[in-house]
């Protein structure tokens, strides 16, 4: 298969670049200088831009930053030296605006923001409290479009959308094996969910729901047991 190749002015019509950005993103080490592009890395930058949509230039703007007051705050560590940030990264220039506001100095403001710490970036990649779509369908053996119908159906708790990837909450894990195995048991959908709810409220044993059910499985297994006895004297 013949991968199409773009030229400079073609990649930088399909990511909206001028020449100054494109630049800027070959200075940063995200992608090569070169004549020809791939698509994948036209979508690589188109991707990248996402995650960090804001230049310099506009920060500089938005927070009335002088240009030496930001080489202090890379200097000093708070910002690595790029040319575009993510959202996360501009928290420490809204943190200092604040201050500014209060009426400290912005030598007081630095000092306090070195004090207080820096916002980190969330990854949930490496967040053990949630479980990507894929992992999460592969533990449960449920499909990935199942999970998504009880996420739409407000059976199960809505993910976040890291990278444009569905993050779920650990616990959905629980969740998804329940209504797997309440399923297998002759439980509908829709009473599963009530519980589920039930459960969220009020997770302790003490929760009706939960008596109730454990009952109801109790008498449906002494019922199987039974039958299975029966069959058992026929063999």
């Amino acid at each position: 298969m013949i991968t199409k190749l773009l030229t400079k002015e073609e990649l930088q019509k399909r990511c909206k670049l001028d020449e100054y950005r494109l630049n800027q993103l070959i200075s940063n080490g995200i992608i090569e200088r070169k004549d020809t592009f791939t698509e994948e890395e036209a979508e690589h930058i188109k991707t990248y831009r996402k995650e960090y949509p804001y230049p310099q230039e506009d920060i500089l703007r938005r927070f009335k930053i002088e240009g030496q007051l930001f080489q202090i705050f890379i200097k000093q560590g708070m910002v690595q030296d790029k040319y575009f940030y993510s959202e996360t990264e501009t928290e420490i220039f809204k943190s200092f605006v604040k201050l500014r506001r209060l009426g400290y100095s912005d030598t007081a403001c630095l000092r306090v923001l070195e004090e207080v710490g820096i916002p980190k970036e969330e990854n949930l990649f490496e967040d053990n409290h949630y479980i990507q779509l894929k992992d999460l369908a592969e533990i449960t053996s449920i499909p990935e479009r199942t999970i998504k119908f009880y996420e739409k159906s407000n059976v199960i708790r809505k993910p976040k959308i890291y990278k444009n990837k569905r993050f779920y909450e650990s616990s959905v894990r629980e969740e998804l094996e329940f209504i797997r195995d309440l399923q297998r048991t002759g439980y509908k959908l829709n009473d599963i969910s009530a519980f589920l709810s039930s459960m969220r409220k009020e997770p302790s044993k003490k929760n009706n729901g939960i008596l109730q059910l454990i009952q109801e499985l109790s008498e449906k297994k002494d019922i199987i047991d039974t039958i299975i006895t029966k069959l058992k004297e026929r063999i």
